[in-house]
Protein backbone atom coordinates (compact mmCIF):
# COMPACT_ATOMS: atom_id res chain seq x y z
CA UNK A 1 0.00 0.00 0.00
CA UNK A 2 1.39 3.43 -0.88
CA UNK A 3 2.00 6.00 1.85
CA UNK A 4 -0.67 8.37 0.50
CA UNK A 5 -3.47 5.81 0.43
CA UNK A 6 -2.38 4.58 3.86
CA UNK A 7 -2.70 8.15 5.25
CA UNK A 8 -6.15 8.54 3.73
CA UNK A 9 -7.43 5.17 4.95
CA UNK A 10 -5.99 5.69 8.43
CA UNK A 11 -7.72 9.09 8.71
CA UNK A 12 -11.11 7.45 8.12
CA UNK A 13 -12.45 5.88 11.31
CA UNK A 14 -12.55 2.09 11.12
CA UNK A 15 -16.18 2.06 12.20
CA UNK A 16 -17.07 4.57 9.46
CA UNK A 17 -20.65 4.04 8.32
CA UNK A 18 -23.29 5.93 6.43
CA UNK A 19 -24.16 7.65 9.74
CA UNK A 20 -21.08 9.82 9.30
CA UNK A 21 -22.80 11.29 6.26
CA UNK A 22 -26.02 12.08 8.13
CA UNK A 23 -24.95 15.67 8.97
CA UNK A 24 -24.38 16.32 5.25
CA UNK A 25 -27.83 15.00 4.41
CA UNK A 26 -29.25 17.21 7.17
CA UNK A 27 -27.47 20.24 5.69
CA UNK A 28 -28.84 19.46 2.23
CA UNK A 29 -32.39 19.15 3.52
CA UNK A 30 -31.99 22.46 5.42
CA UNK A 31 -30.87 24.13 2.20
CA UNK A 32 -33.92 22.79 0.36
CA UNK A 33 -36.16 23.83 3.22
CA UNK A 34 -34.66 27.31 3.25
CA UNK A 35 -35.15 27.61 -0.51
CA UNK A 36 -38.76 26.43 -0.21
CA UNK A 37 -39.41 28.91 2.59
CA UNK A 38 -37.92 31.75 0.55
CA UNK A 39 -40.14 30.85 -2.41
CA UNK A 40 -43.19 30.56 -0.17
CA UNK A 41 -42.35 33.94 1.40
CA UNK A 42 -42.15 35.59 -2.04
CA UNK A 43 -45.52 34.10 -3.03
CA UNK A 44 -47.05 35.25 0.26
CA UNK A 45 -45.68 38.78 -0.23
CA UNK A 46 -47.18 38.91 -3.74
CA UNK A 47 -50.52 37.62 -2.44
CA UNK A 48 -50.56 40.20 0.35
CA UNK A 49 -49.70 42.98 -2.10
CA UNK A 50 -52.48 41.89 -4.44
CA UNK A 51 -54.94 41.60 -1.54
CA UNK A 52 -53.97 45.08 -0.32
CA UNK A 53 -54.59 46.56 -3.78
CA UNK A 54 -57.96 44.80 -3.99
CA UNK A 55 -58.96 46.15 -0.57
CA UNK A 56 -58.00 49.70 -1.60
CA UNK A 57 -60.22 49.42 -4.70
CA UNK A 58 -63.06 47.99 -2.60
CA UNK A 59 -62.69 50.80 -0.05
CA UNK A 60 -62.78 53.44 -2.80
CA UNK A 61 -65.82 51.78 -4.40
CA UNK A 62 -67.73 51.54 -1.10
CA UNK A 63 -66.92 55.15 -0.28
CA UNK A 64 -68.39 56.22 -3.64
CA UNK A 65 -71.49 54.07 -3.09
CA UNK A 66 -72.21 55.49 0.38
CA UNK A 67 -71.19 59.12 -0.13
CA UNK A 68 -72.27 59.48 -3.74
CA UNK A 69 -70.17 60.92 -6.54
CA UNK A 70 -67.59 63.56 -5.67
CA UNK A 71 -69.09 67.07 -5.66
CA UNK A 72 -68.62 69.02 -8.91
CA UNK A 73 -66.04 71.83 -8.82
Amino acid sequence: MSTMSHKISSSIPQNSTIQHLAPLRHLTSNTKLSSNLNNQHKRTQLSLHSFHQTMQIAQKTLRQIFTGPPPPN
